[in-house]
């Protein structure tokens, strides 16, 4: 799991030989492919969002992706995910603002809480 590569990436970094780098590179990429090919059904659960945005966050912070030639378009793919992924939760957020209720302010408070 996802997971599982960016404790191992915190803990080993980038690998030195350039084989593994880019197998590395390879099932990150096929990995945010599935979770692309599936992100309608992704943003339809808030629970599965939340679970998410931390993660990408965590891949970019990190410094797994970032806009360095060899990785540039997970880089892209991740800040597409993400954006696409807060954006599900925002009509929650504006219909709190609209009607004063707090469900979509707490998903909002959680999931920054989350990213940080």
């Amino acid at each position: 799991p996802l997971h599982t590569f960016l404790t191992a990436f915190e803990k080993e970094g980038i690998p030195s030989d350039e084989h593994s780098k880019a197998m590395l590179y390879a099932a990150l990429k096929l990995r945010l492919s599935l979770v692309g090919s599936m992100l309608v059904s992704v943003c339809s659960s808030e629970t599965i969002v939340l679970e998410w945005v931390p993660h990408l966050v965590q891949l970019i912070c990190c410094g797994a992706v970032d806009r360095q030639p060899d990785n540039s378009e997970l880089f892209t793919n991740c800040l597409d995910m993400l954006n696409a992924l807060l954006q599900a939760l925002t009509p929650d957020f504006h219909m709190c603002m609209v009607s004063g209720g707090e469900d979509g302010k707490k998903t909002h408070i959680t999931c920054i809480k989350k990213m940080k």
